[in-house]
């Protein structure tokens, strides 16, 4: 069902979930409930050992639930639940929302809106406003992330503020996946999500990015909430080795590939040793000797 009335596009939501069943069954309960907006769901159990697919199936009927006996990544998890969505619905919208976020009631409808009526063709992407879940009123990212690769920072707009309706305005972003709708055949012509940088680390950003190379615009949509709580990625609330050394690495992979050349001499002259000492000593100081060995590209590699 579509705003004001009029024929809406087609979306199926996708929800890739691995081992946190708790967090993925009420992420697919929030887009049951949505108003305005009627997604198919689509949940890929990408590896679980919790019987997550298995559960969610027995529970929400309704939900297309797909199973892989490995983990394929946070970008091949995607893109396999893509294919199985496209294969089973041909929508024309694709709702990416990620297994640990909940939505609001109107979210879909206020994302699926602006396709209709304001973003035209060229429209390829629209962003949703995430709050933190413990402190409704505190934002976790307004829409996209502001990027200063010289300092190697991506740091989502607005993280820890009060919302005061600061960030109440439409707007150009470059968003993460955590409450994105993107429009199929701005996905397909960028080939989806970038599977190099799986496990995980910057392959949202990366597809953005690569959106907006191709000429789609990405709007964010103020009016969409969802909450989404703050941890590394995957389930993995811990900063471990592993997860050091694979951030790291596609770090590099992502400088490479949209930094400029001052950003890359910004980077390795003053970004680098900055990031480097801060990670180095708020490590330390948890005593996270693991970790800092990840960081600094110590021990068994990927």
């Amino acid at each position: 069902m579509a705003l004001s009335g009029e024929v809406g596009l087609s979306v199926a939501a996708i929800v890739v979930g691995l081992d946190r069943l708790a967090k993925t069954r009420a992420c697919v309960a929030s887009l049951l409930r949505s108003e305005g907006c009627d997604p198919q769901v689509l949940v890929l159990d990408n590896g679980s050992s919790d019987g997550t697919g298995d559960k969610i199936a027995s529970e929400f009927p309704s939900v297309l639930v797909r199973h892989v006996p490995v983990n394929l990544g946070a970008a091949g998890g995607r893109n396999r639940a893509v294919a199985e969505a496209t294969e089973a619905w041909e929508p024309e919208l694709l709702w990416f929302v990620d297994d640990d976020a909940e939505v609001d009631v109107r979210a879909g409808a206020a994302l699926e809106a602006v396709f209709r009526e304001e973003g035209g063709d060229r429209l390829g992407a629209a962003a949703a406003k995430i709050r933190y879940p413990g402190t409704p009123t505190r934002i976790y990212v307004a829409g996209g992330s502001e990027l200063r690769l010289w300092r190697g920072a991506t740091t989502p707009r607005g993280m820890g503020e009060l919302d005061t309706g600061q960030y109440d305005r439409r707007d150009a972003c470059v968003p993460g996946a955590g409450c994105l709708m993107v429009r199929r055949v701005a996905f397909e012509q960028v080939a989806g999500f970038d599977t190099a940088y799986d496990p995980y680390g910057y392959e949202d950003l990366d597809f953005s990015l690569r959106l907006i190379e191709e000429d789609w615009e990405i709007l964010y949509v103020p009016e969409a909430l969802a909450w989404h709580e703050r941890g590394n990625t995957l389930g993995r609330g811990e900063y471990t080795a592993d997860y050091a050394r694979i951030k790291r690495r596609n770090w590099f992979r992502f400088l490479r590939r949209h930094g400029s050349p001052l950003d890359r001499m910004g980077f390795w002259t003053i970004g680098a040793p900055l990031r480097l000492g801060c990670t180095f000593i708020r490590q330390i100081r948890r005593g996270n000797l693991p970790a800092v060995g990840g960081l600094l590209g110590l021990g068994s590699r990927r």
